[in-house]
Order: C-alpha cells, then structure tokens, then sequence
C-alpha cells in the first residue's frame, strides 16, 4: 500500500483541477473514443498534462496502464463525476485512491 508520507491528501483538498476543461476535452473526443478499436487509442492521451494531476497511488497505476499498453483513459467524465481510469468501450473503470482520499460526507451525498 502506498503511504502518504508527503501529505498529498492535503495538497489534493486545497487544489483545484481544470475539471471543466478536462470534460470539454473528452466530449470532443467522445464519439472518436467509443467508434475506436477497444485495443486502440480514440484520441490522443497527451493532450493534457495528466501527471499533476494524479495522486501518487494513480501515478503508479498510471505507469502500469502505459506499460502494459492498455486503453484506459485518465480522469474521465461519467455523469457528474470523475472516474480515475476508464475504457468506456468496454464499461470499465479503475477507481485507485485509498481512504486518505476519501469523504465519507461526499461519498453519502453520491
């Protein structure tokens, strides 16, 4: 398990991530990802700085994902929330942070 030795649950609840732009990305690009072959990339992943954004358990995941060449694509929009990982082809989502990230106010309110 991953430790959060540096205090990145206090450093995710203070920052703010371009939520709104990374959804106006991915709806752009929607009907290109889900017409794409499932072991294909339907838009480039690159088109956003992704590695600030993730926590580092999503970084190590996020390592793992690239080497073993899997389609997943990073914080996608589903509904009013975000997911950590998807392949929305195949209705599959990756969801890696652990209790430091979690809000049980939230969570119920989900």
């Amino acid at each position: 398990m991953v430790e959060d030795c540096c205090g990145w649950g206090d450093v995710m609840a203070a920052c703010v991530y371009p939520f709104k732009k990374i959804r106006a990305y991915y709806d752009k690009r929607r009907d290109a990802i889900l017409s794409a072959n499932p072991r294909q990339w339907g838009c480039s992943i690159y088109g956003m700085d992704w590695i600030s954004m993730f926590s580092p358990i999503e970084h190590i995941a996020w390592g793992e994902i690239r080497h073993l060449g899997i389609v997943f694509y990073p914080q996608y929009p589903i509904a009013e929330m975000f997911v950590d990982f998807a392949a929305p082809q195949q209705k599959v989502v990756i969801e890696c942070d652990g209790a430091a990230y979690h809000n049980k106010d939230k969570d119920a309110e989900r």
